[in-house]
C-alpha cells in the first residue's frame, strides 16, 4: 500500500523498497530520494490503540471491562537507525559535496488504527498524508537528478 501510494510521486522521485544491508538485521521498508530530500519510512499495519510518548510505543487494548498495555517496541528508534544508516552510507561514499539530512517517517497503512501521540521524535502519518507530506516538504538542502541517482546506487550496490 506504501509503495502504491509512493508511486503517485513525480518521477523526480527514486523509491527502493524492502532493501536489506549485511552487517545489520531486518530490512528498511521504504526509501525515498527526491529534489526535496532523503525519507527512509517504516511502515506498520496495526490496528487498534497505539500510544506514542517520545520513543515508547504501546498497544492497548480492552477485554470489554479493562485495558491492558503491550510494548511493542520503537518504530521511531528504528526508523531512526535506519535513516542513520543510509546517511552514513552516502556520506561514506563521498560522492556529494554538501551536508546530508535523511528524514525517518513512520508510516501506519490500516485506517483502523487510533492513534494517540504526544512528543513524537519523527513524523507520524498515516497512509493518506505520506504523499503530501513528502510531495511538499521544503528541505533547505536540495538534490539534483543526478545526485539522487548516485545516491540510489550508493544504496542498491550495498544492499544484500
Amino acid at each position: 500500500m506504501v509503495a502504491t501510494t509512493l508511486k503517485q510521486l513525480s518521477d523526480e522521485y527514486y523509491l527502493i523498497n524492502d532493501i536489506k544491508f549485511p552487517d545489520s538485521y531486518g530490512n528498511i521498508d521504504h526509501i525515498v530520494l527526491g529534489p526535496n530530500g532523503i525519507f527512509v519510512i517504516e511502515t506498520k499495519n496495526y490496528t487498534g490503540e497505539i500510544i506514542c510518548n517520545g520513543d515508547k510505543w504501546i498497544r492497548r487494548y480492552t477485554n470489554g471491562w479493562s485495558y491492558e498495555n503491550y510494548d511493542i517496541g520503537s518504530p521511531s528508534k528504528q526508523v531512526k537507525r535506519n535513516a542513520w544508516k543510509i546517511k552514513e552510507l552516502i556520506e561514506m561514499a563521498k560522492i556529494l559535496d554538501k551536508p546530508i539530512w535523511v528524514e525517518g517517517i513512520v508510516v501506519f497503512t490500516n485506517p483502523d488504527v487510533d492513534l494517540n501521540i504526544e512528543a513524537p521524535t519523527v513524523p507520524i502519518l498515516k497512509l493518506d498524508e505520506l504523499y503530501y507530506y513528502i510531495k511538499n516538504k521544503g528541505m533547505e538542502i536540495k538534490f539534483s537528478r543526478e545526485e539522487i541517482k548516485k545516491i540510489g546506487k550508493i544504496i542498491l550496490d550495498n544492499a544484500t
